[in-house]
C-alpha cells in the first residue's frame, strides 16, 4: 500500500468524511427524481414527475394527483371529458339478445348494476377511463345463480399490474396497495378458462376487469388522454383568469389635472377645495385656461392577450383532436371550420366508441358465462347479443339529396355512352347512398337481385302505366285546346 492509499483510507474512516459522502449520495440519489429541487429555485412543472421512466411508482402517484386536482378545478379539462362522454353515450344505451332467456340474464344484471345509467354505470366509467387511463372493476358471483356484482377499484390503489411473462400484452393479475401503500388484494383479471378439465372451459372466469388506454405494449398501466395536456390546459387557465383580473382596470380611470405655474402649495389648496373633487355624470366644470382636467385609463394591449389565449386554446384543441369551435368559439368562420374539420373527430370518437362498445362485450360475455357455469342457462344457448350506442357521425340529409341527383345522372349517361358497366355503376351508386345518407346496403346483393327480379311483369307495368300517361296528356291537350277556340 502506497503513501497515497494510506492516506485516503484514513481519511475515509473518520466518522465526518463517510457522512459527507453519505449525504453527497443521498443527494445524487434524489437528483434522479424531477421533483429534486433543494433550493426551491426551479419552476416545476404540474406533470415534472413525468421524465424519468425507472421511477415508476412516483410518476403514477403524482399523476393522479394532479388529475383528480385538475378534475375539481379546471372548466376545460372537465368540459372536454363530459363532452366526449355525451358524444359517446349521448343516448340510452340498451343491450337486446336474440334468445329470451339471455336477455333475462342481461336484464338483471343490468338493472341490479345500474350498467347503461348514464351518471352511475357503464358510460361514466369509461369517462374516467378516458381521464385517469386505468379501469379495475372486481367482480362478485352468486355461487346459487351466477349473478354477477360489478364493483369498482380507484386506479389510484393499483400497486402492480402483472402480465404473462412469455406475452407482455396479456395481462394476468392487478396488485392493490393497501392502507400502508403496500400489496394489499390481488385480483386475477378475467380471461377464458384454459383448463380442459374443468366446466368452466372456454368460459370467462377470474376476479376482474382490467381496461387500460395510451399504455406502450411494454407497459400495463394506462394513460390519461389529458396528461400531455395538463400543462396547456393550467397554463391556459391562469392566463386566461390573469386577463380578466387586469380587465377589470380597464374599467377603470383617473382625472388628471394640471395647474399651470402652480407650486406644491396651490395644489394641496386645490385639493382640499372640495368644489375640485371628481365631476359627478351631468355635472358641469368650469373653469380657466391654466387648469386642464382630462380622464386617462389604462392601455393594457388586450388584443395581443387575447390572441396569445385564443393560440393556446387552438393547441389544447388541436392536440386533443376537437375544433376550437367545439369550445364555444363562433362566427361563421368558425362554423366553415367545424365542417371542414368535422370527419377527424368523429373518426377519433367512433374509434373510442368502438373500445367502450368492447369493453361492454367483455362484460356481457362474462355475465352470460357465469349463468352457463351455474346452469341458469344451457350450454347450447344462442347468446348474440348486440350493444346499441348511438351513432356519432349525423349524416347530413339536405347536402346527399343535393349530391344524388348529379351522380346518377352522370352514371346513366356513362353507362349510355359504354364507359362503365352497370355492374360498376350500381356499386358507385351504392358507395354513395352509404356514404351520404348513411345506409348499409350491400351492393352485390342489389346486383343479384335485380338479376334474378323478374323483368316481364314490371315492364308490361310501367309500359302501361306509360300508355295511360300519354293518353290522358293528349286528352288534356285537346280539352285545352278546345276551350281556347
Amino acid at each position: 500500500m502506497g503513501l497515497r492509499d494510506w492516506v485516503t483510507n484514513k481519511l475515509l474512516s473518520t466518522s465526518s468524511a463517510q457522512a459527507l459522502i453519505t449525504k453527497e449520495v443521498e443527494k445524487a440519489q434524489g437528483a434522479i427524481t424531477s421533483t429534486y429541487d433543494p433550493k426551491g429555485e426551479g419552476y416545476r412543472r404540474l406533470s415534472s414527475n413525468y421524465q424519468v421512466r425507472e421511477n415508476l411508482a412516483v410518476k403514477f402517484d403524482k399523476a393522479f394527483q394532479v388529475i383528480y386536482y385538475k378534475w375539481d378545478t379546471s372548466l376545460m379539462l372537465r368540459r372536454l371529458a363530459l363532452m366526449d362522454k355525451s358524444f359517446i353515450f349521448g343516448e340510452q344505451m340498451t343491450i337486446a339478445a336474440e334468445d329470451k332467456e339471455v336477455q333475462k340474464v342481461i336484464d338483471a344484471f343490468t338493472e341490479d348494476n345500474k350498467f347503461c345509467h348514464k351518471a352511475k354505470g357503464f358510460p361514466e366509467w369509461c369517462m374516467w377511463l378516458s381521464v385517469l387511463g386505468s379501469q379495475c372493476w372486481p367482480v362478485e358471483v352468486n355461487e346459487n345463480n351466477g349473478a354477477v356484482k360489478l364493483l369498482y377499484v380507484d386506479p389510484e390503489t393499483i400497486k402492480k399490474v402483472l402480465t404473462d411473462p412469455y406475452n407482455v400484452k396479456k395481462q394476468i393479475q392487478v396488485n392493490l396497495k393497501d392502507a400502508a401503500r403496500r400489496t394489499g388484494p390481488q385480483y386475477k383479471i378475467i380471461h377464458k378458462d384454459s383448463d380442459m378439465t374443468k366446466e368452466s372451459y372456454g368460459l370467462k372466469t377470474g376476479d376482474c376487469f382490467y381496461f387500460a388506454i395510451n399504455n406502450p405494449p411494454n407497459d400495463p398501466l394506462g394513460r390519461s388522454d389529458f396528461l400531455a395536456l395538463i400543462d396547456w390546459i393550467d397554463a391556459t387557465e391562469e392566463y386566461g383568469f390573469n386577463y380578466l383580473e387586469r380587465a377589470q382596470h380597464l374599467l377603470n380611470f383617473i382625472w388628471d389635472v394640471t395647474l399651470e405655474g402652480a407650486d406644491q402649495p396651490k395644489i394641496d389648496a386645490f385639493l382640499a377645495d372640495p368644489k375640485n373633487g371628481p365631476p359627478k355624470p351631468g355635472a358641469r366644470r368650469v373653469h380657466n385656461e391654466k387648469c386642464k382636467w382630462e380622464a386617462v385609463a389604462p392601455n393594457l394591449n388586450s388584443v395581443d392577450i387575447k390572441a396569445g389565449f385564443d393560440m393556446a386554446i387552438s393547441t389544447i384543441m388541436g392536440a386533443h383532436g376537437r375544433p376550437d369551435s367545439w369550445f364555444g368559439s363562433g362566427g361563421k368562420a368558425y362554423q366553415n371550420e367545424a365542417d371542414l374539420m368535422g370527419l377527424v373527430p368523429i373518426k377519433d370518437l367512433d374509434e373510442r366508441q368502438d373500445l367502450c362498445r368492447d369493453m361492454a362485450r367483455e362484460v356481457i360475455d362474462f355475465v352470460i358465462d357465469q349463468a352457463i357455469i351455474h346452469k341458469r342457462l344451457k350450454s347450447g344457448v344462442d347468446r348474440e347479443y348486440k350493444v346499441n350506442l348511438p351513432e356519432i357521425s349525423k349524416k347530413d340529409m339536405s347536402r346527399g339529396a343535393a349530391v344524388m341527383p348529379q351522380i346518377t345522372n352522370s352514371l346513366a349517361l356513362a353507362e349510355d355512352r359504354g364507359y362503365i358497366q352497370k355492374k360498376t355503376a350500381t356499386k358507385i351508386m351504392v358507395s354513395v347512398l352509404n356514404t351520404q345518407l348513411g345506409q348499409e346496403i350491400d351492393p352485390e346483393e342489389e346486383i343479384n337481385e335485380a338479376k334474378n327480379k323478374p323483368d316481364n311483369d314490371d315492364n308490361k307495368d310501367y309500359d302501361k302505366l306509360l300508355d295511360n300517361a300519354k293518353k290522358q296528356k293528349k286528352d288534356r291537350d285537346a280539352k285545352r285546346l278546345e276551350n281556347e277556340l
